[in-house]
């Protein structure tokens, strides 16, 4: 898969890229979705300085991959198997955190999640919901995806 960038592919925009990509590599790698110590991490999609989809592998196993979307949404991680191309697996994301941010409202889910139920969680699902349907926008955005 070719690695797609709007709005053009300078070293600014590379190296913002592979900051993203690094971090939540790390992050997947300290919740140990990913285990390996050789780690392949690759941009797949990306919306300069907002958001980047990519695919990490570990290097034991090249045949599976998770896609992982980081920049300035929530850092989440699918299965491959539930994506074929970056725009599918962004319109998951954007499901997943609708989902998440139902389920945020449920006082036994916050307690799972070990956030406070005096708090209001309000704040995160209303937060959750907006990055999911700006991210549902992007994805209908026909020129946004086309190769």
């Amino acid at each position: 898969m070719s690695e797609k960038m709007h709005g053009g592919g300078s070293e600014e925009m590379a190296a913002w890229t592979r900051e993203k990509l690094d971090k939540a590599v790390e992050e997947m790698m300290r919740l140990g979705i990913v285990t390996d110590v050789l780690v392949e991490a690759r941009p797949a999609w990306t919306l300069p300085n907002k958001i980047v989809i990519g695919q990490v592998r570990d290097a034991s196993d090249p045949t599976t991959f998770k896609w992982v979307i980081s920049g300035e949404v929530p850092t989440d991680y699918l299965d491959s198997a539930v994506a074929s191309t970056p725009r599918e697996a962004a319109r998951h994301f954007a499901m997943k955190w609708h989902l998440d941010a139902a389920r945020c409202q449920d006082p036994s889910v916050q307690k799972t999640l070990g956030l406070d139920p005096n708090q209001s969680s309000d704040h995160i699902g209303r937060r959750l919901t907006e990055k999911a349907e700006a991210l549902f926008a992007l994805v209908d955005d026909e020129n946004l995806w086309r190769d």
